[in-house]
């Protein structure tokens, strides 16, 4: 937009980038009432935006020219799942509704689970187990979590279509186990995660895309004496320092190698440069990412460390400079219409908070920003294992068959994998959604 010869644009593109820097720096700060007189400006002008954007037009959902009914092959099925609050209180309703292909129709079968938010933390629990290495895999959270939808889909179906609400945000069906039968879900069907089902409806244009991006081991830089009379964080993400990630820096070499490209590693891996990028096809971050939540936004409380992260780990920037995070707002401005795949290789950067319309995080900030598949994790991740299956997952995207997907690329990657890594810690962290 800044290069746009609509002068216009220009100047409301310059005026909501300042808008929206404000607006982070109070609401971090927890100045709540100068970021309030903010936000509906921030709207407007971005509302403004976007009607001056004829390229946003084959990248926004039209409705009215979408078709009625999802295409699903006879063996696909798809379940989206709605969180409502129950009039009881300490009560919610768990909404599943499943569409299955009959023929050329389609059948909607509606299975309501009427719980308390202490099933939620039991649930939640019971799948926590999975997040440590060596740690006993228990049918405990498949039984709480799916297997009332396992005696709800027909034998033939093999592809799950999934979209998550409340704590089914928090966990990987895919790795919930049957102790009954003795298997893992993923052993029974292929699941794709999807924002929501309307995703599959959408049919994007052709954008043009610019080579792939690949970052890695950022330099997050020392805490310098100068800056001790700014003011300091309610929080510090890494108490003595944010630690370097040499195997990080591997993973970006061998995978920029793999896509024909330089990995951008150490101080060149700033903020300023994740923000300046143009729609590259693939993009691929290898470094520290946080969640640390209870804030009024929650896309200001996760992100990714980029370059110089811990000058201010501890501390406020001036308003106007790069803090090294980029945080799940910024992402979501990012140019990516066209961007096949993100890859958040990074702890935790698939966890959020829930609130009303979904999971406000990382997740589905680079979703926003116009990538079709995000690539992210639910708990702290094994270097070296991570390492491995993102190779091995970019040596079969570059020789994928013609028409294969993301979605397919990547559950064929982890199939072999899991022969070597059968535990759900080194594998079931991984989430793609759509």
């Amino acid at each position: 937009m800044e290069t746009s010869r609509d002068t216009v644009l220009r100047a409301r593109y310059r005026q909501w980038k300042h808008l929206a820097d404000q607006y982070a720096f109070f609401t971090l700060q927890e100045n709540y009432a100068a970021a309030d007189s903010l936000w509906k400006r921030l709207q407007e002008t971005e509302r403004e935006i976007v009607l001056r954007l004829p390229a946003l037009r084959d990248f926004l959902p039209d409705p009215a020219a979408e078709p009625l009914i999802l295409p699903l092959r006879s063996e696909e099925a798809l379940i989206e799942v709605v969180r409502v609050p129950a009039e009881k209180r300490d009560s919610v309703l768990y909404l599943f509704y499943l569409l299955l292909p009959e023929g050329r129709k389609h059948r909607l079968y509606l299975h309501v689970l009427y719980v308390d938010t202490l099933w939620e933390q039991r649930a939640r629990n019971a799948y926590e187990l999975l997040r440590s290495p060596g740690s006993v895999v228990s049918g405990a959270s498949y039984r709480l979590l799916w297997g009332f939808l396992d005696s709800l889909l027909p034998a033939k179906v093999k592809v799950v279509y999934f979209s998550p609400d409340g704590v089914y945000y928090l966990v990987n069906v895919a790795t919930l186990y049957d102790a009954q039968r003795g298997r893992f879900v993923a052993d029974r069907y292929e699941v794709r995660y999807v924002a929501s089902s309307r995703r599959l409806l959408l049919k994007r244009g052709r954008f043009p895309v610019q080579k792939p991006v690949v970052v890695g081991n950022p330099d997050f830089g020392a805490l310098p004496d100068s800056a001790a009379e700014l003011r300091t964080r309610s929080y510090r993400l890494f108490e003595g320092g944010i630690p370097p990630l040499p195997g990080a820096e591997v993973e970006a070499k061998g995978i920029a190698q793999l896509l024909g490209v330089e990995a951008v590693i150490g101080k060149a891996a700033t903020e300023d440069f994740m923000k300046r990028l143009q729609s590259p096809q693939v993009l691929h971050v290898a470094t520290h990412g946080y969640f640390v939540g209870g804030g009024k936004n929650p896309l200001l409380a996760g992100g990714l460390l980029l370059a110089q992260a811990a000058v201010w780990d501890s501390l406020f920037p001036p308003l106007g400079r790069d803090d090294g995070r980029l945080t799940a707002q910024e992402a979501s401005n990012l140019n990516l219409i066209g961007t096949e795949l993100v890859v958040l290789s990074a702890c935790e950067t698939g966890l959020g908070e829930v609130r009303g319309e979904g999971l406000y995080g990382l997740q589905r900030a680079f979703l926003e920003a116009g990538a079709q598949r995000v690539i992210t994790t639910l708990w702290q991740i094994d270097d070296e294992a991570t390492r491995e299956l993102m190779l091995s997952f970019y040596q079969n995207w570059v020789k994928r068959k013609r028409g294969e997907g993301v979605d397919e690329v990547f559950n064929r990657t982890l199939r072999t994998f899991r022969e070597k890594h059968p535990e759900p810690y080194y594998w079931g962290a991984f989430v793609v959604m759509r």
